[in-house]
């Protein structure tokens, strides 16, 4: 799985080379729309060589809600919240 984003390097009004990124999102697929009403792009690995320049077509193509069967998702402890908390149990399903 890659998320699909745009990376460059330029330089600024002072002179100074600055690099840039940012992540594409497209509308919530059914397993993210709990969550957040955006996701980001997820370009699978048969869609790499598009997405990279690699194969002609429209990489704009891929600019899409990712089939549900991509990801998966359960209710965690609150304790993601806090950043001192860094364990395996954070990932663990937890009952609502």
């Amino acid at each position: 799985m890659m998320l699909a984003g745009l990376w460059d390097v330029w330089q600024g009004e002072g002179g100074a080379w600055l690099r840039s990124f940012t992540l594409i999102t497209t509308s919530a697929n059914e397993i993210a729309r709990p969550i957040h009403d955006r996701m980001p792009v997820i370009v699978e690995a048969g869609d790499w060589p598009l997405w990279l320049g690699d194969d002609e077509g429209d990489p704009g193509e891929l600019l899409r809600p990712a089939g549900d069967e991509i990801l998966k998702a359960w209710p965690v402890s609150r304790r993601v919240n806090s950043q001192a908390n860094n364990d395996a149990q954070l990932m663990e399903a937890v009952r609502c």
